[in-house]
């Protein structure tokens, strides 16, 4: 089967001052139908603009995407609209919700912008199936402003799939949430892809986020330095994709695994963490121990991004 997504030899490269920023360098991968892939890498990898890439919203210096079977870069800027509005969906960190409207009609707007009455026949039923996805039929005519921020992205979700897009793409959704709504925000995404066969990809800051993942690209300078498969699965343990990401910190985070390794051992390193010794040096080997290590440990952050930050890895 024919990949949904692909990317062939992408570079991009921005102007700054009297230099240049190459902030992607060759990157390829496809994306096939109903697949749950996520992007990760520390601030400045490249990943969304990576995403933005992918989805349409920018074209690259070099290279080609091709989203199902078209090639963008072959498109004029009204027809790669269309195509952006007709293939994809996208949830971002700020809700991007209309104050002034109801969640159900907040959903059915990109109906209406489309010329299609979304009161009536099936556009109603999508409406009602996105809404029903997100567990938000019962709040359906309450403004945001009603809503938990945590409802708000829910509600961004159900817009982003209710015209049952080729592939839901999605920038950092949980970066606005605290840890337990950003969790539900995820499962929700999952469900999307595991229950209706929603092709996803996430750009992700954490392991537990990328647990959900089928597929994780981590990408670091512009490239992607790894590919793990992690499999369709019902539960999402961050271990073993922080186990993978560790294999990689040995080859690029040197400095991080030098230093738990002097400091690592002793008992008060071990209590401040309150976490097994291989977990420390998996987290701290990949030279971002702080937020990793939240990201598999969250009930007891303050504690290990202050000590992250003290060795300056965070």
């Amino acid at each position: 089967m024919a990949p949904v997504l692909e990317a062939r030899d992408l570079t991009k490269t921005y102007r700054a001052g009297d230099g240049e920023v190459r902030a992607l360098q060759g990157i390829s991968l496809s994306v096939h139908l109903g697949e749950f892939l996520a992007l990760m890498g520390p601030s400045g990898s490249g990943k969304t603009t990576l995403l933005q890439l992918l989805g349409g919203l920018d074209r690259p210096t070099s290279g080609e995407v091709i989203l199902d079977g078209v090639a963008i870069s072959s498109l004029d800027d009204d027809a790669a609209t269309r195509l952006r509005r007709e293939k994809t969906g996208f949830v971002f960190q700020a809700f991007n919700l209309v104050p002034l409207l109801s969640a159900r009609e907040n959903v059915a707007l990109p109906f209406l912008l489309a010329g299609r009455d979304p009161r009536t026949g099936e556009t109603a039923a999508r409406v009602d199936e996105a809404l029903e996805l997100v567990d938000l039929r019962a709040k359906a005519d309450r403004r945001p402003g009603e809503l938990a921020f945590g409802e708000q992205q829910r509600v961004a979700i159900a817009r982003a799939i209710a015209g049952r897009p080729a592939i839901l793409f999605a920038d950092e959704p949980t970066g606005n949430l605290d840890y337990a709504t950003g969790m539900e925000i995820l499962q929700y995404l999952y469900r999307s892809c595991a229950e209706r066969g929603q092709t996803v990809v996430p750009v992700i800051h954490d392991a537990q986020a990328g647990a959900y993942a089928d597929r994780v690209r981590f990408l670091r300078d512009g490239h992607v330095r790894e590919e793990i498969e992690l499999g369709r699965r019902t539960e999402h343990p961050a271990r073993p994709l922080i186990e993978r990401l560790a294999l990689l910190g040995s080859l690029v985070g040197v400095t991080g695994a030098a230093v738990v390794l002097v400091f690592g051992g002793t008992s008060g390193m071990r209590s401040a963490l309150e976490v097994p010794w291989g977990a420390v040096l998996l987290a701290f080997a990949l030279g971002v121990g702080g937020s990793l290590l939240a990201a598999a440990y969250p009930a007891r952050l303050a504690s290990r991004v202050e000590i992250a930050r003290a060795l300056r890895f965070e």
